[in-house]
């Protein structure tokens, strides 16, 4: 199996729970901490209080905090890491803040060149795939990982790893971590099997449950590809972006009904995203109506919901506009947020104005790449719009 480059395990310094509890509690509780790795030879102390010392104008060229970070980088794994070119940190208070992965090999192929070798050409590199796995793993085990508070993950095996990913995610509590990101890197699902009908998610509703259970904190999701996983539940979750092409199954999508379990069971979720891709390229709207049929019972406090490629489609022939209207969240709605509309034909524009008074009690509708024609038409259908 192929190993990445220069990795060195190197022992983290020890970790002291209750002081790191307490981190939460603000800036005289990390003093604390910092004083305490300072006692254990840690350079790690040394940041923290030098950042503490500075303020909340600290420059990151002070001399004194350089040479704290590069004493730290010397012992970290993280600052290991960087080394292969796959991930990247943004260090804070002497730990890694926020942390990217991709693939070195696949960041340096760009996304043309991604697809038409790993996709168009079926030809997967499996040197590639067990190297990636490697780093994978090597990274999500760190100790000094668990001060990270938003993680990005674009997978290039996404079919092999996102799973994996799942479960590395709940073998260890992330107490920290408040946004994460996983997509497939170079998004492309014309090429990736989205067309393709799915039944099964290619993360197992245990790995999924067991993956958000290690997520106390986490207030934004977000998912970019297909397939990933079956229902998402989590009990403090505030936000959620998909993208792609059904990033969770939708048992109205597959089944015909709704399924307990399958979707989205978010009791604190406020805000929805979906910018939805429609693989073929062809003449259906990208973003399944039957997604839309957001259950208000499993959605209780969602308020603010976003579409990206909202198409108007007639009373014949559906279409986002008019499965918004006929949802069942829409009348908890404060904010909708289009991103686009064509209401240039009578058939559409007769559509619009024969729905519009359920949208009477929105406070904002908000809509983008609209020209002015379009908008002030819109807006005469409708009610007031907010160019975004």
């Amino acid at each position: 199996m192929a190993r990445p480059a220069n990795h060195t395990t190197i022992l983290d310094e020890p970790s002291h729970p209750y002081l790191e509890e307490e981190l939460h509690n603000g800036d005289a509780a990390w003093a604390d901490f910092g004083r305490w790795l300072v006692s254990q030879d840690s350079p790690r102390g040394e940041a923290i209080l030098r950042e503490l010392e500075l303020g909340p104008g600290a420059r990151a060229d002070d001399p004194a905090l350089v040479a704290a970070y590069r004493r730290v980088l010397r012992v970290s794994a993280c600052g290991q890491l960087v080394r292969d070119m796959s991930w990247r940190f943004r260090w804070r208070r002497g730990f890694p803040e926020r942390a990217h992965f991709m693939f070195a090999a696949t960041r340096h192929l760009g996304p043309a060149a991604f697809v038409e070798e790993r996709w168009r050409d079926n030809k997967p590199d499996l040197d590639r795939i067990a190297e990636e796995r490697v780093q994978l793993e090597h990274a999500l085990g760190l100790p000094e990982m668990r001060f990270v508070t938003h993680l990005d993950l674009e997978l290039s095996e996404f079919g092999k790893h996102l799973a994996r990913v799942a479960q590395l995610l709940a073998l260890r509590s992330w107490p920290n971590l408040q946004v994460l990101r996983i997509g497939y890197a170079h998004y492309a699902p014309a090429w990736m099997g989205a067309d393709e009908p799915h039944e099964h998610a290619l993360v197992a509703a245990e790995d999924t449950a067991a993956m958000l259970a290690a997520l106390p904190r986490l207030r934004r999701l977000e998912l970019l590809g297909h397939a990933m996983f079956p229902r998402l539940a989590h009990p403090t979750l505030l936000e959620l972006r998909l993208g792609g092409h059904m990033p969770v199954l939708d048992g109205g999508l597959s089944a015909g009904a709704r399924r307990a379990d399958r979707g989205l069971d978010l009791p604190r979720l406020q805000r929805l995203e979906l910018a939805a891709m429609n693989p073929s390229g062809g003449v259906r709207p990208p973003l399944d109506a039957s997604l839309l049929d957001l259950d208000p019972r499993r959605l209780p406090a969602l308020e603010h919901l976003e579409l990206q490629d909202a198409e108007l489609g007639d009373a014949g022939a559906g279409g986002v506009f008019e499965a918004v209207a006929r949802s069942e969240a829409l009348p908890r709605l404060r904010t909708l947020h289009l991103r686009s509309f064509d209401v240039a034909d009578d058939v559409r524009a007769a559509t619009v104005q024969r729905l519009a008074p359920r949208f009477a009690h929105l406070e904002r509708l908000a809509v983008d790449h609209a020209d002015a024609d379009a908008a002030r038409h819109f807006a005469n259908l409708v009610g007031p719009v907010d160019p975004s």
